[in-house]
């Protein structure tokens, strides 16, 4: 399949006729047909935000719908990619066609949330995933700010509920062949951009040597140090980021998300506030000269191309197994993948959805040999 500005106008169009019928058809739903059953004063009343009865049903119709958030930062960034610049991605020459399906999901997602398309019903594997989220979620013990998975013996000091892509899906590691498994056993892992360490505590069990994980941002690191501190001997926290260039930059802090904070100022126009925070930028090729790199996870909220671009050297070198955000920017998904090939022609890419419930975020670009 060829992506290029032709096809996104082309699916720009078609999913706003399809947006226009949808919106439509809304209006001729059951609900709204019973609605018109009553006088208007009661209708007021009966479904009104004010009624529990009618905000309970509402709600739990709502937990089985598929919403685009409106005019989402990462969906315009890939729009404004995609239509001023020469692209030319033949899907062909680095994903399998069974991957299509899900990379024209991704594309069509992004124009939905520009084109702030209504919400649908969930698919049978949305749902699925949803009912098998909730699931999870209830084997999570709370405590306050604090949760443990109740399948672990130690509570370890994570500031969100255990995300479905990284303790059941194992971030796309399940995915893979059995011996590709086995060909990062014992080797050196990165977790890059590794917030409070549930990634890297996951990644245990594949028997890494180490674990080197990332995290700049002084709070988030503060928490990492305290779960690694339970893996002193496994789990290495560093205080730094890493890009292209030992540097020094700002970064701009998430209050509601402390996984979201970037240093792509157009990812960040959804903040309710601003705070800016100086981190340190060290490269992959610089930090690893001396390692044998099994796998690299990465997901830094936009800055991946520049992170992949500082650790050439030692990709080529090491051929790890990579798992890569690829939806934060527009750059990073046509880029990413041929910047990649070029270093390592024999390099087998996927990509995944690890939530399918959310239209937006946790798509993987995973490369392995």
């Amino acid at each position: 399949m060829l992506i290029d500005k032709k096809y996104i106008i082309m699916r720009i169009v078609s999913l706003l006729k399809i947006s226009q019928i949808v919106s439509a058809n809304k209006d001729k739903s059951h609900l709204y047909r019973i609605k018109l059953l009553f006088p208007f004063w009661l209708r007021r009343f009966i479904f009104s935000s004010f009624n529990p009865l009618y905000t309970f049903y509402k709600k739990k119709n709502q937990n089985y719908t598929i919403n685009y958030p409106s005019m989402h930062p990462m969906a315009i960034d890939f729009i404004c990619y995609s239509l001023t610049e020469n692209i030319h991605f033949d899907t062909t020459e680095y994903y399998p066609d069974n991957d299509v399906p899900t990379i024209i999901e991704y594309i069509d997602n992004r124009i939905k949330s520009v084109l702030s398309y209504p919400s649908q019903k969930m698919n049978e594997n949305q749902f699925k995933t949803q009912l098998h989220n909730e699931s999870l979620s209830k084997k999570v013990k709370k405590h306050g700010y604090y949760y443990s998975l109740l399948h672990e013996e130690i509570q370890y000091e994570f500031s969100n509920i255990a995300e479905v892509a990284t303790f059941d899906h194992h971030y796309g590691l399940k995915r893979l062949p059995e011996i590709t498994q086995k060909y990062i056993n014992g080797k050196d892992f990165l977790d890059i951009g590794a917030a409070e360490g549930d990634t890297a505590i996951m990644l245990l069990q594949y028997n890494p040597r180490k674990v080197f994980a990332y995290e700049p941002v002084a709070k988030t690191y503060q928490k990492l140090l305290v779960n690694s501190k339970l893996w002193k001997d496994k789990i290495v926290a560093v205080k730094k980021g890493i890009g292209d260039e030992e540097t020094t930059m700002e970064i701009n802090i998430n209050p509601t998300n402390e996984g979201a904070n970037t240093v792509k100022k157009n990812l960040s126009i959804g903040f309710s506030r601003k705070k800016i925070e100086k981190i340190d930028i060290i490269t992959i090729d610089k930090e690893c000269k001396d390692r044998n790199i099994g796998l690299i996870k990465m997901d830094i909220e936009g800055f991946e191309y520049y992170a992949v671009k500082g650790g050439l050297e030692t990709i080529k070198r090491d051929k790890p197994v990579l798992f890569i955000s690829i939806y934060h920017t527009g750059k990073d998904f046509f880029e990413i993948p041929p910047l990649l090939k070029s270093h390592v022609p024999e390099y087998k890419f996927r990509m995944i959805d690890n939530n399918p419930t959310h239209p937006i975020a946790e798509w993987v670009l995973i490369a392995y040999i």
